[in-house]
């Protein structure tokens, strides 16, 4: 079975002190493709929310204000004809830099109500990535996967990956440029952005270890684990905040600044949150519904002992996009917790 099976890898990076760590991760299989986003960042308040505009197609997206504004951003979401749109920022170019006349918000926003394939936002991609912010964005729908990385000065390049029957493939994408023709625009040396290459490693491994076994249970297990690659994230915490930003594993939440607990201040703990979407092939099994895990960190407790422990509460929901649409308001959310510390390999 193993010769049989196609792994399209995509390499990612992320800044060593930067808090933009989202991870993007999924696979296409012979019966559905899954995708899932694991959103990393600074504190701010977030929520789960649909979205509904006369003569546009509806779309259920996670909304951030990171700032405690009232201003709040799509950071990722999905439309009602099951168009996923995601995107990790662009941070091996200086935020200084990354300046555009269109926001990454607005063209997320524009793509949900207006497409609904992948092929179609192929086609048009240079409309539509005219003048936009330099980021990567993520697409998916029932059949392919997207991944467009913006550059500066108007330059992209996209490149989609589809279904193979009796193949596996998978792809992934974090906060750097990997297509040939845009790495000259990481500007950052690569000596400050090594631990998104050990978060790769950690993501394609688990991914690769369960290519015959792929499932949405399996894709929130992978959302959740801890393993940090040679970097442990948890010693001498309480040296400062910069160290907590070390860790190499797709469940990032540690934070230990004494100031953390000022909500607004940026040593606070993490917001962090998933969206995980399964999407069943549909020649197999046309009226098959759209399945989806969302997670939002709610807090964060601390444990200065021999094993720093750390308590985290979340809440968590498995619904479909039908009724995400329909009714956001009748997603049963439920509140749990798990443990982590150095001897775990996920938050469980």
């Amino acid at each position: 079975m193993l010769k049989k099976i196609f792994i399209a890898i995509i390499l990612n990076v992320i800044l060593i002190n930067s808090p933009f760590a989202c991870t993007v991760w999924g696979a296409i299989t012979p019966s559905e493709l899954f995708i899932a986003k694991n959103r990393d960042f600074h504190p701010g308040d977030q929520k789960f929310i649909t979205i509904s505009h006369k003569n546009k197609y509806k779309f259920f997206g996670l909304y951030a204000d990171n700032e405690y504004d009232n201003h709040y951003i799509i950071k990722m979401g999905i439309n009602e004809k099951g168009l996923v749109v995601f995107m990790t920022f662009a941070s091996t170019i200086p935020r200084d830099q990354r300046v555009a006349k269109i926001p990454y918000s607005q063209v997320m926003e524009n793509i949900l109500e207006n497409y609904k394939t992948v092929d179609d936002i192929n086609k048009d991609s240079k409309l539509l990535f005219q003048d936009s912010t330099p980021i990567n964005y993520i697409f998916a729908d029932r059949n392919k996967a997207l991944l467009c990385e913006i550059g500066l000065n108007n330059n992209y390049k996209c490149e989609s990956y589809s279904r193979s029957s009796g193949k596996v493939t998978i792809f992934s994408q974090t906060n750097h440029y990997i297509f040939p023709e845009l790495k000259r625009y990481n500007l950052t040396p690569a000596e400050d952005q090594k631990t998104s290459y050990f978060r790769l490693s950690k993501i394609n491994e688990l991914m690769t270890s369960h290519l015959e076994e792929l499932t949405l249970d399996q894709f929130i297990n992978f959302s959740f684990n801890t393993v940090a690659t040679n970097d442990n994230p948890l010693s001498n915490f309480d040296e400062g905040y910069d160290n907590t930003y070390q860790d190499n594993s797709i469940f990032r939440t540690f934070n230990s600044h004494p100031d953390r607990k000022d909500k607004t201040h940026p040593n606070s703990d993490r917001g962090v949150s998933s969206m995980i979407v399964k999407l069943p092939y549909n020649k197999n099994e046309p009226n098959e519904p759209i399945e989806l895990y969302l997670r939002i960190i709610n807090g964060i407790t601390d444990f200065n002992n021999e094993n720093y422990t750390q308590n985290i509460n979340y809440s968590a929901a498995n619904t479909t996009l039908e009724k995400a649409i329909k009714n956001p308001g009748s997603i049963k959310y439920i509140q749990k917790s798990c443990r982590r510390d150095k001897q775990s390999s996920s938050c469980m």
